[in-house]
């Protein structure tokens, strides 16, 4: 999606009803530097904290257009995944990520995290 200000009024809003005023600082950075991917990957990690998982995967593909799936890509999406609970996609893109990256400490923590979460499942 362009960066327009239909985007940001969209979305301060929900900064405001959260009383999370960081959340349209991030909006608007990202929307302000769209060829950031750091942006985009910040605001989707602001939106799965606010459980607002549908505007979080858009700003993952966004930061996916500008990267690809890297290791960071990779783990945070995950991370995202474990959030809502699909411990299938957390586990592609964890695994993907620790592929990638084998001594990055953040994916294996989500990794061990990921685990203990389906061993309470069983």
């Amino acid at each position: 999606m362009p960066a327009s200000t239909s985007g940001l009024e969209a979305t301060f809003p929900i900064a405001r009803r959260t009383g999370r005023p960081s959340l349209a600082i991030a909006d608007a950075v990202a929307w302000a530097a769209a060829a950031s991917s750091e942006a985009w990957l910040g605001l989707a990690a602001s939106y799965d904290e606010l459980k607002r998982y549908r505007l979080a995967d858009r700003a993952y593909a966004q930061a996916l257009k500008l990267i690809g799936p890297t290791s960071e890509f990779l783990n945070n999406r995950g991370y995202s995944y474990l959030l809502r609970g699909d411990l299938r996609r957390a586990s592609q893109d964890l695994s993907e990520a620790l592929a990638k990256d084998p001594e990055n400490e953040k994916i294996r923590n989500n990794l061990a995290a990921l685990e203990a979460r389906a061993r309470k499942r069983l």
